[in-house]
């Protein structure tokens, strides 16, 4: 069973029952458009940051 979240700024959140083990696993995505190698080594940074963001206000940190 998943349960899938869209947010309001787009990321999407997927929450999955871990088999047999008593533990929750989220699983995160970004998306933003880019045109060439160059756009995406500079927003690949900013995508990995809200992920973290996100971890950090639903209390995800490891």
């Amino acid at each position: 069973m998943s349960l899938y979240l869209q947010l309001k700024m787009a990321p999407k959140s997927q929450r999955d029952r871990s088999g047999t083990e008593p533990k929750i696993k989220f699983y995160f995505s970004v998306h933003c458009p880019f045109n060439n190698r160059l756009e995406y080594t500079a927003l690949r940074s900013d995508l990995i940051d809200s992920i973290d963001r996100m971890c950090v206000q639903l209390g995800l940190t490891a």
